[in-house]
């Protein structure tokens, strides 16, 4: 159902916030905005949520382009390339998640936008389209797509910032070396297995490396992330081997193995000497031998959560080698 937000409503809106209430007026549940309403919202001090609106018009698009903080337009389905010129003016996050494609010459109107972008809602991508969106000054937030060619891998390396690629499935050695001159972290979560080339190439990026849906990982891949140079999470894999543990505690940069649920004390001993954050956080209880071999690593953390209990080490299991 229709429901719009008015010059009114938007006054009862920031009324609230200056004198530090609750406001009763839930934005995200209008579908609609009065021009009048937009030029005095964005006076808002904080993220703005408008997921609701199924529209927007050009003028409202200029005055939403002044809010400073976060801007949520998720319930937009389409962008014509006056709407997209106008919101690349705004300068913080900026949430399209809704958008279903994107025409080369949304893609260029939007280019210029300085902030996050979430296109997570696009199932594909042309080519045309992916050498334009990869000029934004922002993190890009492409989560839906499943699968990209070598060439638009390679016009979104030249993306500068963190790349969201979550989405896609599987990986070939070509798009991985495509991938791999991108300068920023690139998050690849949705990947559940990788051959040791693909692997290869993408420890060769320059910048931190999200791998955290992969549940095993060889010892060739090991060997090949041994070589990157920051951060890698490999949250999903349950156990490792002793030759592939070794490769990845030379790694120089943080690591995130939250995954692991047991380690051996060869294993154990690697870790004690690799330089950089170590996350175990899913171990349990852990032999005496293997909590002394950790403790000579300087930065150990054995769980997320804060408010979670420590590792317990058993002062009983006398595990051999």
């Amino acid at each position: 159902m229709k429901k719009q937000l008015n010059e009114e409503i938007a006054k009862r809106y920031l009324v609230a916030e200056q004198f530090h209430l609750v406001s009763p007026v839930k934005i995200h549940e209008f579908t609609d905005l009065e021009d009048s309403a937009a030029r005095l919202i964005v006076s808002h001090q904080g993220p703005l949520d408008l997921k609701g609106l199924t529209k927007l018009s050009e003028n409202s698009a200029q005055f939403l382009s002044k809010h400073k903080y976060p801007l949520n337009l998720s319930g937009l389905k389409s962008l014509t390339p006056e709407l997209a010129s106008a919101l690349a003016n705004h300068k913080s996050g900026l949430d399209l998640r809704g958008v279903r494609t994107l025409p080369a010459a949304v893609a260029r109107a939007l280019a210029g936008h300085r902030g996050a972008i979430n296109l997570s809602g696009l199932k594909t991508l042309s080519q045309e389209s992916a050498e334009a969106i990869a000029a934004v000054k922002g993190d890009l937030y492409l989560r839906g797509l499943s699968s990209i060619s070598v060439v638009v891998a390679s016009h979104l390396a030249k993306h500068r910032g963190v790349l969201y690629l979550g989405g896609l499935e599987s990986i070939t050695p070509e798009v991985a070396e495509a991938l791999s001159k991108h300068k920023g972290a690139i998050g690849l979560r949705g990947l559940k297995t990788i051959s040791d080339e693909a692997m290869e190439h993408l420890a060769r990026l320059k910048g931190g490396l999200h791998l955290g849906g992969l549940t095993h990982l060889s010892d060739a891949a090991a060997k090949a992330l041994s070589k990157h140079k920051d951060l890698i999470h490999l949250g999903s894999v349950k156990s490792l081997s002793d030759v592939a543990a070794a490769y990845l505690a030379a790694h120089q940069g943080g690591i995130h193995l939250g995954g692991l649920q047991e380690l051996s004390l060869v294993a154990a001993r690697a870790f004690g000497s690799h330089q950089g954050e170590l996350c175990l956080s899913g171990l349990g209880k852990i032999p005496q031998k293997i909590a002394r071999e950790l403790a000579k690593h300087d930065e150990v953390i054995y769980y997320d959560d804060p408010f979670a209990p420590q590792t317990k080490v058993d002062d009983d299991d006398e595990e051999s080698e």
